[in-house]
């Protein structure tokens, strides 16, 4: 792969960037799609951009018939599954390991530690 090509796939950014997300719990597919996928997306960090994409989400949006949206949310899918502008992995089991000394802790299926103020260890 030539140097330019390499810093294009990258975004300049030498082997390119993976990260997790416990982004989850969103009403509705469009609170996936925009912030990973849209132009103006907040996790949209390699910034893609498809013109297609934009205007069949802004379509979605508009609709409040359920059918019309599913075909659009299918077709956005489509579009987002044939460009492949981002990746994500995923793991069947969250496996924790926890001692009888730690107490308040709960575990979260997400892996987000967000009661992780409420623990202590015992003596």
């Amino acid at each position: 792969m030539r140097s330019r090509d390499r810093e294009v796939a990258t975004q300049g950014k030498e082997g390119g960037e993976i990260f997790a997300s416990g982004y989850t719990f969103r009403p509705g597919p469009d609170g996936y799609i925009d912030y990973y996928f849209s132009a103006r997306g907040a996790y949209n960090d390699g910034t893609y951009d498809n013109a297609r994409l934009e205007s069949l989400m802004t379509q979605a949006r508009a609709t409040s018939n359920q059918d019309q949206r599913r075909s659009l949310y299918v077709e956005i899918q489509r579009i987002v599954l044939d460009d492949a502008p981002n990746w994500w992995r995923y793991t069947k089991y969250n496996i924790e390991a926890v001692s009888s000394k730690l107490h308040g802790y709960t575990q979260s299926f997400t892996a987000r530690r967000i009661f992780l103020k409420k623990t202590w260890i015992a003596a």
